[in-house]
């Protein structure tokens, strides 16, 4: 960033922007008192204001709203009988209860009789009667119910008291889209049309402001599309009665509830209904925009292209808060930890917020178009060709293309917060913090520049910089520290995860600067005399800027013009900034040759690259996580050298590795950016992968549901296959009498750091757990050299990375990373292996595959699964409450040898049951990796460490899972674990007299009960000990 002088100039022939931009408080005389200040005039106050909503007098009564009539007795009963009339919807019921006659029959071992006509009219009738009792079940949890105004008059009431309290500087619009908008309500009142409104999403909070604001300026309430998530009891009931119709998240084949929805839709379309949808389809929890989701946009269009609904306008509108209120959570999710479902406790346990002060709320609407006409308008810019109507692959084109239009008219009407301001010049120094004059000085030149791009800045009335900053650390106080016992007062980043959300609010206006930055980037960080520091436009410039486009175009939208085109604006536009020189080449006579060279200019250096260091800062966490998620791709390497089959894991599992993987990185200094491990954009990154051909995705069986599975594509595969990863079958039981104390564990520990150790010197320990490995495999990976396709993809994404600890020493990097990629691959395996109903390579076991036992009365083989309900069976214990009880009294099985492993293969695992242990051998190999199993609980610790990577939320998992001695459990008279009784020989087996326990050092329920007298076996295999499990 340059200092104020430097970019005076380029803002004399600009227009005064804060009048066009000026905009209207719509709470303006509605401020309550508070209460704890003055009790008695919050009274009054609460009492003029519920009296105003009563009495309907002013815009509180919400009188003669602009659209088609809502809100009156008979409005849900006329939505419902349009519905159950549909005549789509009553063929689709039909062919429903014929598919369902035809499926019963089928199920019959008789061959299915000849009915005659009335009979099978009957049996239509009451298969259609079912279907009809499914339908009108979706229809009614489905359709909003805006029969009472006076519903509506007591929940504005409620919102408008939450929000005034919450956003206590008001909700912002300019006047200047209002007014437009106001007349396109009325001509779309005029010929029935309905208004799509299709807002950002980033907090819960969007659906209160939107209705408010339309309740609020006149205009009929949209019908909003809600996720089921929100239809929770009492919340549920609320929405419904204020315009939310509940959608669900993933429709699938339900062929009765997509005709349904779209039959729904289309009836609110032709009675001119206005609708609101979110484009991006969910919360967006990094700040910046997601990719839009086509569900409900999509019937909208079929609609129109098919005629069925004449025309709709569409109008795309922003919402900018100066906070929003749940990026706490956002952060927590975004680290693996699982969403929190939504609840009515949890909703009343937040009631606090309401005492905090959470700045503005600003909103803005696009120009509305109609949907009509941009069809047209596509259909012949792209040429006779585009068939919309008929073509398939024609109608998703144009569907992706109204997707980014929107986001990108979002985009370009948005508002930057003063809270975005001051996060982004934060997260964008290379120092600790920055001292109040300078962060003035920063933010202003900023908000300047954004003005100069075409973008908003929130309007406050000509207040000065200082106060706008002084403001807005007020709001991020829980975000920002600062340091007033100082020179001078100096604000740094405290949690810059959940800082980095208000960063990425900026992000879209300087996307191709900071391409180019990045691109220019990889020349200027290798160093040397200023005159080579420099790169030719074409084609090496051209070239950079091309990968990096091509890598993020999942998350970023360009600008309409091609490549080339923009890249020269933008180098322009550097040019006058005075960030960027071009010169041109000479030849050796002294004339011009024509190739042009970018390099940085003399002020910018001057001034320590402050400007191309901005641009560079805005961009490099998202690089940082792609090259995250190409590094990731290692630990899908197969261990075998020539391996015919690919090495498949769960899409979650590998998502879980990467993200864990990311966070080893980052705290040894690997990653410069804690938010790059974040999980959205990791999923985008491996989306992109996938784009690119480097991951292949499969759905597998598992059970009743479809598992995604990844695995690495065979072409990209290296050539030479990475070293064994550090070996970790000894315990930790194990690690001081092998050196892990004094003087000379310390020497192990240092020698493992570096890769390699000196003759005689103690064994090395693994970083991760502390076991011991040899010293081949530390030999190999000093001297390992990697290669291929993936190495060079993560080569040439690293060449735009910020430079960072050890970033210049490649060889290092490649052997530290990669080798904690190799184990990162261990611990997946791990996972994968107490995985229900799905092995390694995503097979699902079979009774034909899995292991047999041997039951200890019948002799008879039975499968894993399958084994423990006969054996109640066998035995007359009944269920497994009475076999607990039977045994608890009696003793009652029989001392018979143990059931033995049939035709057991280490790679063929069993499915897990819920309350019982994976005949898993105790040391056995998967891949190559060595697993061993007790019981599962190091399996089961080391997913919940996986899943939940926040280290202040959740308690940190066990690197070795302990284990007491089976005499310090409880004993039932009869049970096994004494030296006499029924169970005496089966016990006898187990030499170990371990019991595993969990990571809060507890004995498992499961183990729990065996020492209250529940049957224990052994599982024989030929290579390994015996093991325990419970039936």
């Amino acid at each position: 960033m340059g200092s104020d002088e430097r970019n005076e100039d380029d803002f004399d022939d600009t227009e005064d922007l804060t009048v066009v931009r000026e905009s209207t408080d719509v709470t303006t005389g509605a401020k309550f008192n508070r209460f704890r200040s003055d009790p008695l005039g919050f009274f009054i106050r609460l009492t003029a204001e519920s009296s105003a909503f009563v009495s309907g007098d002013g815009w509180q009564g919400y009188n003669n709203p602009i659209g088609a009539p809502i809100f009156y007795p008979e409005y849900s009963f006329e939505i419902k009988d349009a519905l159950v009339s549909s005549p789509r919807l009553r063929e689709t019921v039909r062919a429903l209860a014929l598919k369902k006659i035809a499926a019963a029959d089928s199920e019959k071992k008789d061959a299915p009789r000849v009915r005659s006509p009335a009979s099978m009219e009957r049996k239509v009738k009451e298969a259609e009667g079912e279907v009809w009792k499914q339908a009108n079940g979706m229809i009614n949890g489905m359709i909003a119910n805006l029969d009472s105004i006076s519903e509506l008059k007591a929940l504005a009431f409620t919102i408008h008291y939450i929000l005034v309290r919450m956003y206590h500087q008001g909700i912002h619009i300019r006047e200047r889209e209002f007014l437009e908008l106001k007349k396109t309500a009325e001509y779309a009142e005029k010929n029935k049309l309905s208004l799509i409104f299709l807002p950002c999403h980033k907090s819960h909070v969007d659906y209160l402001v939107i209705s408010y604001i339309f309740y609020r300026l006149g205009l009929a309430l949209p019908h909003i599309a809600a996720g089921d998530n929100l239809n929770m009891p009492v919340v549920g009931h609320v929405l419904k009665h204020c315009g939310a119709f509940f959608i669900r998240r993933v429709w699938g084949d339900d062929v009765l509830y997509n005709n349904i929805m779209k039959e729904y839709i289309e009836i609110l379309l032709r009675r001119g209904h206005n609708i609101e949808a979110f484009t991006e389809g969910t919360r967006s929890r990094i700040g910046k925009l997601l990719q839009p989701k086509f569900g409900i946009m999509k019937i909208i269009m079929e609609a129109v292209l098919s005629g069925r609904v004449n025309d709709c306008i569409i109008v795309p509108m922003s919402i900018g808060y100066d906070k929003v209120i749940e990026t706490g959570s956002y952060v927590s999710e975004l680290l693996g930890a699982p969403k929190e479902k939504e609840s009515l406790y949890q909703l009343l346990s937040n009631m606090n917020i309401l005492g905090f002060k959470w700045g503005r709320i600003d909103i803005s609407f696009s120009k509305p178009f109609s949907m009509r006409e941009y069809i047209a308008s596509q259909t012949l810019r792209r040429g006779v060709v585009l068939n919309p109507k008929e073509s398939l692959e024609d109608r998703n084109l144009m569907l992706q293309t109204l997707g980014f239009r929107v986001l990108s008219d979002i985009n370009k009407v948005s508002v930057i917060m003063p809270t975005a301001l001051v996060g982004t010049i934060l997260l964008t120094l290379r120092g600790r913090g920055v001292g109040r004059n300078e962060l003035i000085r920063k933010v202003n030149w900023l908000r300047r520049v954004i003005m100069l791009r075409g973008g908003s800045v929130a309007d406050f009335g000509g207040q000065s910089t200082d106060w706008i900053v002084d403001r807005a650390v007020q709001v991020l106080r829980d975000l920002v520290g600062q340091r007033l016992d100082l020179l001078e007062p100096v604000f740094y980043p405290v949690k810059r995860f959940e800082l980095s959300f208000y960063r990425n609010q900026v992000i879209h206006l300087f996307i191709t600067e900071a391409i180019l930055s990045c691109a220019l980037y990889a020349t200027v960080k290798q160093g040397g005399p200023v005159h080579v520091q420099k790169v030719r436009i074409a084609p090496d410039l051209e070239a950079d800027c091309a990968f990096i486009s091509r890598l993020l175009k999942t998350e970023f939208i360009y600008g309409p013009n091609g490549l080339s085109q923009n890249m020269m604006a933008t180098l322009e536009a550097l040019q006058k900034m005075d960030v960027l020189t071009v010169e041109e080449e000479l030849k050796e006579d002294g004339s011009l040759s024509g190739q042009q060279w970018v390099s940085l200019s003399v002020e910018e250096r001057r001034i320590g690259r402050e400007t191309f260091d901005f641009f560079c800062f805005l961009l490099w966490p998202f690089l940082e996580t792609y090259w995250l998620a190409a590094i990731s791709c290692f630990s899908l390497i197969p261990s075998k050298r020539n391996a015919t089959e690919p090495f498949w894991v769960e899409e979650r599992t590998f998502l879980n590795t990467a993200q864990f993987l990311g966070k080893s990185l980052y705290y040894e200094g690997d990653l410069s950016y804690f938010e790059a491990v974040n999980k959205e954009t990791i999923k985008n990154a491996l989306q992109r992968l996938k784009d690119m051909g480097v991951l292949k995705y499969t759905k597998m069986k598992s059970g009743k549901e479809n598992v995604t599975m990844v695995s690495l594509s065979p072409d990209w595969l290296p050539a030479n296959p990475m070293p064994d990863p550090p070996n970790c079958t000894e315990s930790s039981d194990n690690k001081t009498s092998a050196g892990g104390g004094g003087a000379s564990g310390k020497s192990g520990l240092l020698s493992t750091l570096f890769g390699t150790s000196r003759p005689g010197s103690v064994k090395p320990l693994t970083s991760l757990d502390g076991t011991n490995a040899p010293e081949e495999s530390y030999d190999a990976w000093h001297y390992f050299m990697p290669d291929g396709r993936l190495w060079e993809l993560c080569e040439q994404i690293g060449r735009y990375r910020r430079e960072g600890k050890n970033r210049r020493d490649t060889a290092t990097v490649a052997t530290r990373v990669l080798r904690l990629a190799s184990v990162a691959k261990v611990d997946m395996i791990k996972v994968a292996v107490t995985k229900p109903a799905v092995d390694i390579y995503g097979n699902s076991p079979t009774p034909a595959t899995m292991e047999k036992l041997k039951c200890i009365k019948c002799s008879t083989l039975f499968p894993t699964n399958r084994y423990a309900a006969h054996l109640e069976k066998c035995l007359g214990l009944g269920g497994r409450r009475a076999a607990s009880r039977s045994v608890n009294k009696k003793g009652f099985l029989p001392n018979q040898s143990s059931p033995t492993l049939v035709d057991s293969d280490p790679e063929d695992l069993p499915s897990k049951k819920k309350r019982s242990d994976s005949p898993i051998p105790k040391h056995s190999k998967i891949d190559g990796v060595e697993v061993t199993n007790r019981s599962g609980a190091a399996s089961s610790t080391f997913s919940r460490s996986h899943t939940h990577l926040s280290d202040h939320t959740y308690p940190p998992s066990r690197e070795a899972t302990p284990v007491i001695s089976s005499a310090q459990l409880p004993r039932a008279p009869g049970s096994f674990g004494g030296k006499t009784g029924p169970g005496a020989a089966a016990n006898a087996r187990n030499t170990s007299g371990k019991v595993p326990v969990n990571s809060y050092g507890k004995v498992p329920r499961a183990i729990s009960a065996a020492a209250g007298g529940a049957a224990t076996v052994t599982i024989e295999s030929e290579s390994s000990d015996d093991d325990e499990f419970m039936v």
